[in-house]
């Protein structure tokens, strides 16, 4: 009966916390628990990745372990799709990269700017706000802006290094809103 009660308050309170199993402790949501592993995809995860996602079987590679397709492949056991990609074992040969390799690592990408000018000089503010024009374009960076296109983690240290380079610490900048994800799974536009 008490396992019954915890399993339904667990599920009505899941969107706000998250069970660390290596920890046995709860993490509010929005903060980082004190290690950085990424966790297994899961299969909302999974259901979003394209039809035409390629999976690997990953017996013959060594970075199977770390590789999205083969994670992917893992899960068609719990999958119901009909037909799905495979990537043809024949063709990769172990002492090459393997072309079709896609890291099973989520990334912190990060919506909007609308913060990262509060700390800075008037008189440097058009010079920083060229320099990422410039960086982006001008396209971009309104859409950047407006929080219609997402920033790559390489992105975001792209306007630390910016604000370095003015004399600013670029490590303090924060951006709106950050969501990890699959970068493979993440869209870099939102539709308008």
């Amino acid at each position: 009966m008490i396992n019954k009660c915890f399993h339904r308050i667990l599920a009505k309170w899941k969107h706000l916390l998250f069970f660390h199993y290596s920890t046995n402790s709860f993490t509010p949501k929005g903060t980082k628990p004190t290690y950085l592993t990424n966790s297994p995809m899961t299969q909302e995860e999974y259901n979003q990745l394209d039809f035409d996602f390629a999976h690997c079987a990953g017996t013959h590679c060594e970075k199977a372990g770390k590789c999205l397709r083969h994670t992917a492949y893992k899960m068609l056991a719990v999958n119901g799709n009909e037909t799905y990609t495979m990537v043809n074992s024949a063709v990769i040969k172990g002492a090459q990269p393997c072309p079709f390799f896609e890291s099973d690592r989520k990334e912190r990408f990060a919506w909007g700017i609308s913060r990262i000018y509060d700390n800075v000089r008037v008189a440097d503010l058009s010079d920083i706000r060229q320099n990422l024009i410039y960086t982006f374009g001008r396209t971009a960076y309104y859409r950047i802006k407006r929080k219609e296109r997402v920033l790559t983690e390489s992105e975001q240290k792209e306007i630390r290094d910016i604000f370095t380079d003015m004399g600013y610490d670029g490590s303090a900048i924060e951006f709106d809103s950050y969501e990890e994800q699959y970068p493979t799974l993440m869209r870099t536009y939102k539709r308008v």
